[in-house]
């Protein structure tokens, strides 16, 4: 178990496979159910680059649970059946973090956010827009 560990760590680090590759090799660490979403639902899912989608039933309020929470990346999604957005969230990190993933353009500073300012991971290197924001957030309290 632990070769075959290793080897798949050095397979996805030298090798940097897409999702879907990835995905492709080993089913097993992605859960599976049969897709009750609509096609354009989906269709939109595929246009993602990396996401957290909650998916309400149609008339359905915030204020009941939603019908699934998961995380979708490269247009694939890898997890779903998640039991909240926070942990949505906190996985979406650790799969960046597992697949040596870049944060996407757009959505950089929002990230790095999220990983040194409320995670607290790795505060020692923040980008100066992020330190000036962690600056006023701790003036301000």
């Amino acid at each position: 178990m632990a070769h075959t560990f290793a080897y798949r760590r050095q397979e996805v680090v030298n090798q940097e496979p897409s999702i879907k590759d990835f995905k492709d090799r080993w089913p097993a660490l992605f859960q599976q159910k049969e897709d009750c979403r609509g096609d354009d639902a989906q269709r939109d899912l595929e246009q993602l680059t990396m996401a957290v989608f909650v998916i309400r039933k149609e008339g359905e309020g915030l204020q009941w649970p939603p019908e699934d929470i998961g995380i979708v990346i490269e247009g694939v999604e890898v997890l779903h059946e998640l039991t909240s957005v926070a942990s949505a969230c906190a996985l979406l990190l650790g799969l960046i973090y597992t697949l040596i993933l870049a944060y996407p353009k757009p959505l950089h500073f929002t990230f790095e956010v999220l990983q040194k300012i409320i995670m607290q991971l790795e505060q020692h290197k923040m980008s100066s827009k992020v330190q000036n924001l962690y600056g006023r957030l701790q003036s301000s309290q």
